[in-house]
Formats: structure tokens, C-alpha cells, sequence
């Protein structure tokens, strides 16, 4: 009876503390995004705090804002430095002293998330957006993982013109945290790709993997005008990804679905994942394709246990032909709490 009563009394102060600490945060924002040699990096937090009824309650001093730009050690250019004092004097000359620049690696999301707690170990419970624009797949998903009950939204911004040559090689095969390898040597292996404009790491990553089946997940040709271009490349990579694989033909199979229609997506990889049922099969998904296709993909592994996702590390980015101009209109915004995710889509 007494450790019945010492238990409810504890649940009842952890909820007690809980309750205090969202409500001192309940006027602070968090605003969480990357630096690099890109120019999206500059436009979120230009965007959030450019709207009208924010910059208003922010003259009145109603909100506070915390700002965090993730800077990976692997891509620290002369342009990141470039960006920094852009950003600097900008959230200065709207009075926001609380924001920080964090060195860490992109392909180590734990230890970024470590960072950031180590500055304020109260982050997850304010309203937050995660701007995905520039952050890689990894450390997004994570991210998103880390920040599915808390209230905000993920945005994303495309850029007018994609590089032609994102990376080069493979380093080394990583997994997602929390999403490794359960294998079991019963079932046969299915690896399910979103194919992108990359052809090099992705057909490495799969000769690395070694599957019994393929699934490409290829672009097709339904969403806007905007991506029409987009699409038809990656369909190109997707169908030569195809043909170069060292597997038999009909172990390898191409599905189209959409590269930037969010909920289409979700619902391809439900009937995939219906299609090879877990009993028979050990599941493992790559994400090479766009930030869209891998915010569909998070969802479905933070709903459905079991499933394995691979980062494909390279051995270097192309830092000179990446991503030009930002799309500022109608950027994309999602709600950060998976359980809205699921309803609003």
C-alpha cells in the first residue's frame, strides 16, 4: 500500500514539474535550422519572423524567440562564415540576443541533439519550428523523432535549381538512430529506395546492402510544373539505377509515386509495406530522394516498429554545384507533433 502511494505521489510531482516548467516556456519559441554554403539557409527564419502578427507580438515584447543553426563540421566553408554575419546582423536589428551557432557532425544526430540540450535542456517543450530545408535526411528524421510531441511545425523551402553532381562516393553505411538492422536470417531482405538525382551513392549503398529484392521508388510525372524538370531526371537515375544493379531483373522492381505530394506518399508506403509483410520479410528502406519523400518516410517508421533506415554516408559533398535560389513562396509546413502529422494528412 505505501509504495502504491509513494508511486502516485511521485507520478503526481513529475506531473507537477512538468506542468511548471511548459508553462514558464509558454511564451518562448524555438526556431531550429542549418548553416551552409546554401542559399535556403538564409530564408526561414527571415520568413517566421517577417509575418505580420509575429514581428508585431515581438515588438511587444509578448514572445521571445531562441534561435539554433546546426553548422555540419564536415561542409565549414567560407560561404557558412559569410552566412553567420548575414544572420547575426538580422536578428540583431529585431533585438534577439538568444541565438547560437553549433559546430557538430550531421551524420552523428545524437550527438547534435546532446549539443542542443546542453544549451537548453528545456528545448522540446516550447512551440518549435524545424526548418529541414538544409539539414540532412539523418539528422531531419531525428530531429522530427526527438520533437514529435511538441508543438510547432516543420517547414521547408525548395531552391530554384538543384546541382547536378550532390556527392561523390560512399564512405560508409550508417543507419538511422533508432532505426537499425534487426536481421533475421529466415526472411528475405527487401531493400526500398527513393530514388533522386544520385546515382552513384545509391547504386553503391545497394551493392553494399546485397538484398534478395529491390523496390525503386521513382518519381512520376503528376506534380507541379515546378518539379517537372526534378522528376524527370530522377526517373532517368531511377530507371539506369535499375539496370546497373547486380541483381536478376525480376527482383527488381520500379513504383512511381510522387516527389513532393506528402500524404500520396505515405500512403505508397503503406501498400509496400502491406505488400511484405514483416513475417516474411526483413524490411530496410534508403532515402535518396527529396526532403517531402523522407518526412513520409519518418512518419511511417514512427508508427510502425521494426522497419531499418540507411544513411548512406559519401565520401565527399559537392560544395561548389549544389542548390541555387530559394522558391519564397508557399514554402511547405507540416505540423511537428506525429499525431497531427497523421490526422491533418
Amino acid at each position: 500500500m505505501d509504495k502504491e502511494k509513494n508511486r502516485i505521489l511521485s507520478s503526481q510531482s513529475t506531473l507537477s514539474l512538468i506542468s511548471e516548467v511548459r508553462n514558464k516556456n509558454k511564451d518562448k519559441i524555438n526556431y531550429i535550422g542549418s548553416l551552409s554554403f546554401e542559399d535556403r539557409d538564409l530564408v526561414g527564419i527571415k520568413c517566421i519572423l517577417n509575418t505580420e502578427w509575429i514581428s508585431s507580438i515581438l515588438k511587444q515584447k509578448k514572445i521571445y524567440f531562441n534561435v539554433f543553426y546546426l553548422i555540419d563540421t564536415g561542409t565549414c566553408r567560407k560561404k557558412v562564415v559569410e552566412h553567420k554575419k548575414n544572420i547575426t546582423k538580422f536578428l540583431e536589428n529585431r533585438d534577439i540576443k538568444s541565438y547560437y551557432f553549433i559546430e557538430c557532425d550531421f551524420h552523428n544526430p545524437r550527438e547534435v541533439l546532446d549539443k542542443l540540450l546542453e544549451i537548453d535542456s528545456e528545448l522540446v517543450v516550447r512551440y518549435t519550428y524545424l526548418d529541414m530545408s538544409t539539414l540532412t535526411r539523418n539528422l531531419g528524421s531525428y530531429l522530427m523523432k526527438a520533437f514529435q510531441y511538441t508543438s510547432g511545425e516543420i517547414i521547408y523551402f525548395e531552391p530554384m535549381e538543384y546541382g547536378k553532381n550532390l556527392s561523390q562516393g560512399l564512405e560508409k553505411k550508417n543507419y538511422f538512430p533508432d532505426l537499425g538492422r534487426n536481421h533475421d536470417p529466415s526472411k528475405e531482405d527487401v531493400l526500398i529506395m527513393f530514388t533522386g538525382h544520385e546515382l552513384e551513392r545509391a547504386h553503391l549503398l545497394a551493392e553494399d546492402v546485397d538484398p534478395d529484392e529491390v523496390i525503386l521508388m521513382v518519381p512520376r510525372g503528376d506534380d507541379t510544373d515546378n518539379h517537372a524538370k526534378w522528376n524527370g531526371h530522377a526517373r532517368k537515375v531511377g530507371e539506369e539505377l535499375a539496370c546497373k544493379l547486380p541483381l536478376r531483373k525480376d527482383s527488381i522492381e520500379i513504383r512511381y509515386t510522387p516527389s513532393h505530394g506528402y500524404q500520396t506518399i505515405l500512403c505508397d508506403l503503406g501498400k509496400i509495406i502491406a505488400d511484405f509483410p514483416q513475417e516474411k520479410y526483413n524490411i530496410s528502406f534508403a532515402s535518396m530522394g527529396t526532403k517531402i519523400s523522407n518526412l513520409a518516410l519518418n512518419t511511417a517508421t514512427s508508427t510502425i516498429e521494426g522497419l531499418c533506415v540507411y544513411d548512406a554516408v559519401p565520401e565527399n559533398y559537392n560544395v561548389e554545384d549544389y542548390s541555387k535560389g530559394v522558391r519564397i513562396k508557399n514554402p511547405y509546413s507540416f505540423p511537428l507533433r506525429i499525431d497531427d502529422r497523421i490526422k491533418t494528412y
